[in-house]
């Protein structure tokens, strides 16, 4: 889904149906949608994509979030049971807490080149990711980060993470067991 002329203030996405949510209606200027895809026209002013804006839309399938974006909030996509596929634009520096949690069919994940925080629970039970590279960007991960991502076989985790709790030894789940293993820090 990544496109050629894809634009800095648009949010690509594609669904079997048209995104419904108060959020997209206060922070966009355009929103057409036609063929299974999406487009978010964004005013200027959107930095930020808000707590809860896209939770539960179980329609989503793929996303792509723009350069524009510098912070995705506290469950902003939560319970996206459908979304299969995300790009996290190259200018968002914090994934907040519970961001993509619950996006059971999530299994390919680009994480842009800017972020440096992803915080707590920000993809657990993101339970079809199968592998995961982390940016030299990220300093910090938080506790669970990445917790009960079930089908989680390969983690390339850079020497630029200076605090990690997503291999913290109480309360290990089944995905931190494994990569345990691997990866003792």
């Amino acid at each position: 889904m990544l496109l050629e002329n894809q634009k800095n203030n648009v949010i690509y996405y594609e669904s079997s149906e048209k995104l419904d949510a108060p959020w997209i209606e206060e922070k966009s200027i355009r929103h057409t949608f036609a063929d299974g895809k999406g487009e978010i026209e964004l005013k200027k002013s959107v930095t930020k994509i808000g707590c809860l804006a896209f939770s539960s839309q179980s329609k989503m399938t793929s996303l792509i979030i723009p350069d524009c974006i510098t912070e995705i909030e506290y469950s902003a996509f939560s319970d996206c049971c459908g979304m299969k596929k995300l790009v996290i634009g190259n200018s968002v520096k914090k994934i907040g807490s519970g961001a993509f949690e619950f996006c059971l069919s999530l299994e390919d994940l680009t994480i842009g080149t800017s972020v440096e925080i992803i915080e707590d629970n920000a993809f657990f039970d993101c339970m079809s990711l199968k592998s995961l590279i982390i940016p030299a960007s990220v300093k910090e991960i938080g506790w669970c980060a990445f917790a009960d991502c079930q089908d989680l076989t390969s983690v390339i985790i850079p020497d630029s993470v200076k605090k990690s709790l997503m291999m913290h030894l109480k309360d290990v789940t089944a995905c931190q067991r494994k990569l345990r293993k691997k990866y003792q820090r």
